[in-house]
């Protein structure tokens, strides 16, 4: 009677040698998993939003009123849509983008608006200004400067002509330049103050934060430094001298 032996099969196709590379496999993809989550937490691989910038609004008369609007268009879709409403001082802190700050009376009626870029904190303050009066200006200005160069070009004409020739039309041209000149003067200067002083609703400023980390150290440092102090005092058989080196 003979012994029969089975021999195990560790060949290619065998499943000791198929196990192992289905566990080596499912390492792998676990690895690649887990280095894809790292990378996905790295500061660089999210976009994280950028930090809100502080608006400041000042000096808003009693009755009247501020509104901040929003002018993104990719907000919503909306354009001019109402952040926030000031009927006081106040300050908000917004996301970086474009804005539009409207003056607005008791009536609720607008009284002047600006647009705003806002990228750094800001602080923007009510002026008295008045844009019905800032638009008067502004056509006395141009009138004003107009009368005077034509008054100054009339007046050039006058001195270029025959001087014994008195026809009227020679009187109407000097009357036109001695009237012109100095009425155009006056109307100049009244209209471009007036739109000056008036032109402006709001008056806007960069809000300088004080670099308090940087005060900090500065601190520590002289903080730091040893004081050194000389001393020099008359003495009974001459001068006395004394150096202190505190740490």
């Amino acid at each position: 009677m003979g012994l029969c032996t089975r021999r195990r099969d560790d060949g290619a196709g065998g499943p000791v040698r198929r196990g192992g590379r289905l566990l080596a496999g499912s390492v792998g993809l676990a690895l690649l998993l887990l280095s894809a989550v790292a990378s996905a937490d790295e500061p660089g691989g999210s976009s994280e939003p950028a930090p809100g910038v502080s608006l400041r609004i000042g000096s808003v008369r009693p009755g009247t009123s501020v509104a901040i609007e929003s002018t993104d268009r990719e907000d919503d879709g909306a354009v001019g849509r109402v952040v926030s409403r000031c009927f006081d001082d106040c300050e908000e802190v917004l996301d970086p983008g474009p804005y539009r700050l409207r003056l607005m009376g008791a009536d609720g009626e607008t009284i002047g608006t600006k647009s705003v870029n806002l990228r750094r904190p800001m602080i923007f303050h009510v002026t008295d200004g008045n844009p019905g009066a800032a638009t008067t200006g502004l056509v006395l200005g141009i009138t004003g400067a107009a009368l005077a160069v034509t008054g100054l070009a009339a007046l050039g004409l006058l001195a270029l002509s025959d001087p014994d020739d008195g026809s009227n039309s020679r009187q109407a041209v000097a009357i036109y330049a001695l009237a012109a000149i100095p009425v155009g003067a006056i109307m100049t200067s009244i209209g471009w103050g007036l739109f000056a002083h008036n032109h402006r609703l709001f008056r806007g400023e960069v809000i300088k934060e004080r670099r308090r980390h940087d005060d900090h150290d500065d601190r520590d440092a002289v903080r730091e430094a040893p004081p050194l102090r000389i001393g020099i005092a008359p003495g009974p058989q001459g001068l006395a001298g004394t150096l202190t080196l505190s740490f």
